[in-house]
């Protein structure tokens, strides 16, 4: 089995290993939540570079720099006196893009991981309120499952399908409609045969977010993902195994 240090994940991210360690890595993923976030983040990485350099790579060059270039007819050493100018406005041309381009690359990944924070935090904190209710536990109960599906389908503009996690001890109890910064959410309650509740929380993806990983936001544990515009958060008083496991239920029904 591979020891899953930064190198060895960083060569499995960037599709450098042979297919059998790569399995083996994989499968050491699965007994790993530090590892399994790290991958996520340097996949997140990627991503923002990808997005931050795709147009640079297709930018024509300084006019200024072909018309100099073009009426420019030199001889002999007067020739390369024009090539190193040449040269010399060439990089500076790329120091100052590559600057422009790191410190942009940096800003955006600094205000998506703020972004992602901000909405764990609030996922963290509707659960906390909402989930120690007896009475008031959801908003519309199971009994109405058609509707739940319409209603706040209709609130993220597209179909909603409640998972149904029996296979993983929860039973459905109903949903309610929260909000994420302006955006409508949607919270799915469930309930073990003894213990506390856990929530599926649904809400639109604020551009740059990606990746998937576990976390602790005080005593509540977050899985959560990204797919097709939509932020996806599993959230309890549970492990982060556990809760681990639930989520790769609920991406399995919905083909996530």
């Amino acid at each position: 089995m591979p020891e899953l240090d930064d190198n060895t994940l960083v060569a499995y991210v960037d599709g450098e290993l042979d297919a059998a360690t790569a399995r083996d890595v994989e499968q050491a993923l699965e007994t790993s939540a530090a590892a399994r976030n790290t991958v996520a983040k340097l996949r997140s990485s990627a991503t923002f570079v990808r997005a931050a350099f795709a147009d640079a790579l297709h930018e024509a060059p300084p006019a200024a720099l072909v018309a100099m270039l073009r009426a420019a007819t030199p001889r002999g050493r007067a020739a390369r006196h024009w090539l190193a100018i040449a040269a010399s406005i060439a990089l500076l041309v790329g120091l100052a893009g590559g600057a422009v381009g790191t410190y942009q690359l940096e800003r955006t990944t600094t205000q998506v991981h703020d972004s992602m924070a901000r909405l764990l935090g609030d996922v963290a904190d509707y659960h906390r309120v909402y989930a120690r209710e007896q009475r008031h536990l959801v908003e519309v109960a199971a009994s109405d499952t058609p509707h739940i599906e319409e209603w706040l389908g209709r609130r993220l503009k597209g179909q909603l399908q409640v998972p149904n996690l029996k296979s993983q001890g929860l039973t459905f109890q109903g949903g309610r409609l929260l909000a994420f910064e302006g955006r409508p959410m949607a919270e799915l309650i469930y309930t073990p045969a003894d213990g506390p509740p856990v929530g599926l929380c649904i809400t639109f993806a604020l551009p740059g977010m990606s990746g998937a990983a576990t976390e602790q936001r005080g005593d509540l544990t977050i899985s959560h993902w990204v797919d097709n515009g939509y932020v996806y958060s599993v959230v309890g008083w549970a492990s982060d195994g556990r809760i681990h496991a639930i989520a790769d239920s609920v991406r399995a029904q919905l083909h996530l």
